[in-house]
């Protein structure tokens, strides 16, 4: 299962560059770190699925001595390990692109992680289960429509939920990222054993 998660990266450094950029070009629009890490992490995994559909190698890699279930794994433990590797990236980029350095780092930097694991729960599955290059066209529009309706969106919740964010700001964070870890475990955990289901019934 290694070898798999190696295969990941070492694919993936052709598109570092790419990602570097737009981690730049949000981190210097003043998004948020959380925000731009979830985003950027889930572009990675995103697009290491893409590539093994597009390039057939989910019909190579059946054919090696990996079972169904290290193929699936290999991906929601190498999606956390991109995000390992884009943290401190980003968190170094925000004292040369953002307007200030993060206020909160350690809330920042797991809850950018925390989501990273609810946002890939939800559509790793997906990948698994529906053709790929519908769900490509989708994720384009999605993160053209984040980068523009970003501040607008901002500025809803901030005028709606005031109230709600003032009690967010105000809990300890240990409570508070204990609860969203609780959540964001346990949505990694069965949507990594419905993949696993998913992908053993797929036919190639």
């Amino acid at each position: 299962m290694l070898n798999l998660i190696k295969k990941d990266f070492i694919l993936q450094k052709n598109l570092m560059f790419v990602y570097l950029i737009v981690l730049a070009l949000f981190l210097s629009s003043d998004f948020n770190f959380s925000f731009v890490i979830a985003l950027v992490s889930t572009l990675i995994l995103f697009n290491s699925q893409y590539y093994d559909e597009k390039e057939k190698a989910h019909i190579l890699i059946n054919s090696l001595p990996y079972t169904r279930k290290e193929i699936v794994s290999s991906k929601y433990i190498g999606g956390l390990l991109f995000t390992l590797c884009l943290i401190p990236i980003g968190y170094v980029g925000t004292f040369f692109l953002g307007d200030t350095a993060l206020t909160s780092p350690v809330r920042s930097i797991i809850m950018g992680f925390l989501i990273v694991m609810v946002v890939s729960s939800f559509f790793l599955p997906f990948f698994y289960k529906f053709t790929q290059q519908y769900l490509l066209i989708a994720f384009s529009i999605l993160l053209a429509l984040s980068f523009f309706l970003y501040s607008k969106l901002s500025q809803f919740i901030a005028k709606h939920f005031g109230e709600f964010i003032a009690f967010y700001e105000g809990i300890n964070d240990g409570v508070l990222l204990g609860s969203i870890a609780a959540i964001a475990i346990s949505c990694y955990a069965v949507s990594w054993m419905l993949s696993i289901k998913i992908y053993q019934k797929k036919a190639f």
